[in-house]
């Protein structure tokens, strides 16, 4: 036991690089083609509701990354078959570029004129109630578990008794205990990296990723235990109808009002929506202008 212990140790602090930001480390890399962290960001937060609601109910964004990375290979293929040169999949390419700066040059210069800085402020100061939310907490655990699961870790050594997940989740709290009481800070990676190994619930494939919860949603015992801990902190053993975790607590978001930062554009969009006639006004407009002041030839022969 001591051996392994201290082989754990070594091993977190041999993990651990320099600090790097979203947009420098790397997700995946498919053929040589790097993904940031930034790009996987982006791309999970522009999924539909619903369809993110799905891939957690799978694993979270380590199953959308799944998906992206089959879907890179895909495009790749299209491009080493040349379909980037089709003319008809060339003018899509054209019509999906155009449409993206389109829609952001409406939503970030005419939207900003309709709904300016000044009075998106003005309303977040006037309707703080608006905006209150209840103290939550992002976690990550670990689950060994007698009951029949899915083997989604990387070692498939799921617990078949109750005295085996227990004897298991102890050694996994005890190596998280000792490398926490050194100079090693335990991170969300190596944690991350410790319930794709050893979890026996579907989280185990986004490194054990609960996401943000407020009281009331998870059971008990195990929100007992999760809103105890300081950031950066593991757990003791937590028994819960589900069976034995260890807990990660990755950040902490007090309660009271959200901060300005994090619903402006929320509070802008609301009021984007309610003067869509304002927007059109003066989209027509521009456009008006800008029309009157280029050179434009239509060749109706030719349509």
């Amino acid at each position: 036991m001591k051996s392994a212990c201290i082989g754990f140790v070594i091993a977190l602090a041999a993990g651990t690089a320099l600090t790097q930001t979203p947009e420098q480390k790397v997700a995946v890399t498919v053929n040589g083609e790097n993904v940031s962290v930034a790009e996987l960001d982006a791309a999970w937060g522009r999924l539909a509701p619903e369809m993110r609601k799905d891939y957690e109910k799978i694993g979270g964004k380590l199953a959308y990354l799944e998906s992206l990375i089959g879907r890179k290979l895909l495009v790749q293929e299209a491009i080493k078959n040349n379909l980037a040169q089709d003319p008809g999949v060339a003018a899509n390419l054209r019509a999906a570029r155009e449409e993206v700066l389109f829609e952001s040059y409406v939503a970030k210069v005419i939207g900003e004129r309709i709904a300016p800085e000044s009075e998106v402020r003005e309303y977040y100061e006037k309707h703080p109630h608006e905006f209150l939310r209840q103290e939550a907490v992002k976690a990550r655990h670990i689950l060994a578990t007698p009951s029949p699961q899915q083997v989604v870790n990387s070692t498939g050594d799921n617990a078949e008794t109750d005295g085996e997940a227990l004897e298991k989740i102890k050694r996994i709290a005890q190596h998280f205990r000792i490398a926490g009481m050194g100079d090693l800070e335990v991170t969300a990676e190596q944690f991350s990296q410790m319930a794709m190994q050893y979890g026996e619930d579907g989280s185990a494939r986004s490194g054990g990723d609960l996401g943000w919860f407020m009281r009331g949603q998870m059971v008990p015992e195990f929100e007992e235990a999760a809103f105890a801990l300081e950031v950066g902190e593991t757990s003791a053993v937590v028994q819960t109808q589900f069976g034995y975790h260890v807990i990660y607590l990755e950040d902490r978001r007090p309660a009271g009002r959200a901060p300005y930062e994090e619903v402006r554009e929320q509070i802008r969009e609301r009021m984007l929506s309610e003067r869509a006639q304002q927007v059109i006004a003066a989209m027509n407009q521009l456009s008006g202008d800008l029309r009157r002041a280029s050179q434009i030839s239509i060749y109706r022969e030719n349509f």
